[in-house]
């Protein structure tokens, strides 16, 4: 018989609470927190390590009437970031590192209203990367026109198998 290495899974989230402001995104514009933050998400098994992301979640703290559309670009490296709400303007490098994207524009509603929240679940994504660190990186862009809430938060949860 011979060997068969067996993987791990993992599940890896970070989240964006965005400033205290109610500036509408246009499309293109960049999601982040007021430190303009890159989100950091320990999906290898190991640092350099590498895996397969086989679904994400985003969970909206905030169940708008009109709800974002927004795009997740993932990193084998850590991409530049810009402020929150301005376009996002990605360098030839940033691009060279891309592991994929994940879009989250289907909403499952929670809690009604500002106070609640809804999901946007994307499966089957078979997005394989190979780290070279101890954490794959995201950066969220919106997609559409959207008038968010203050101190809005955005979580993001993915499911990683681990090599």
């Amino acid at each position: 018989m011979g060997y068969f290495p067996r993987g791990w899974t993992t599940v890896a989230q970070d989240s964006y609470i965005r400033p205290a402001n109610v500036t509408q995104y246009a499309a293109g514009d960049q999601v982040t927190d007021a430190a303009a933050s890159v989100l950091t998400f320990a999906a290898p098994r190991i640092s350099g390590g590498t895996g397969v992301i086989i679904h994400a979640v985003c969970v909206d703290s905030v169940n708008a009437a009109v709800k974002p559309d927004l795009r997740l670009y993932l990193f084998s490296a850590t991409p530049t970031v810009v402020t929150d709400n301005l376009p996002w303007t990605p360098t030839d490098a940033n691009m060279a590192t891309l592991i994929g994207f994940v879009n989250f524009s289907a909403w499952e509603e929670g809690l009604a209203g500002a106070a609640g929240n809804c999901a946007s679940f994307a499966a089957n994504l078979n997005i394989p990367f190979d780290a070279v660190a101890a954490s794959i990186f995201g950066l969220a862009v919106m997609r559409n026109i959207y008038t968010p809430a203050s101190g809005e938060i955005f979580t993001f949860i993915m499911g990683v198998l681990q090599d």
